[in-house]
């Protein structure tokens, strides 16, 4: 059986941190003021996640800033697609900046847990 991620003191001390942590702006509170209770900071975690993609649909909602932060996106999207046609012609290996080692990072976790799971 696997134990509980948090004790109960945790959970409790930090309930209400926890719910501040998903109203926008404030997962700020939180995240520092909580630094010490795993449960409020873990809650604060995905509070800020969730507020970067608000943030982000908001701007979306400008017109002319969302045709232009799809442009860019794509124009990037297209020059690393060149890159890596570049390299694998080249026969070399390449990882995109940044994004490549946390691919990696994701899989590596996902097979750890399968063979986990299996074994």
């Amino acid at each position: 059986m696997e134990e509980p991620k948090f004790t109960q003191e945790e959970i409790e001390e930090g309930r209400s941190a926890a719910i501040l942590a998903y109203i926008p702006f404030m997962c700020f509170v939180p995240l520092l003021k909580w630094k010490d209770n795993r449960y409020a900071h873990s809650h604060a975690r995905q509070g800020l996640a969730l507020f970067v993609i608000e943030l982000i649909a908001l701007i979306l909602l400008i017109p002319g800033l969302a045709v232009l932060i799809v442009k860019a996106a794509l124009t990037v999207a297209i020059v690393l697609a060149l890159i890596g046609i570049a390299f694998v012609l080249q026969d070399k290996e390449w990882k995109i900046p940044y994004l490549g080692e946390w691919i990696d990072r994701k899989v590596d976790e996902r097979f750890r847990k399968e063979e986990e799971h299996f074994s």
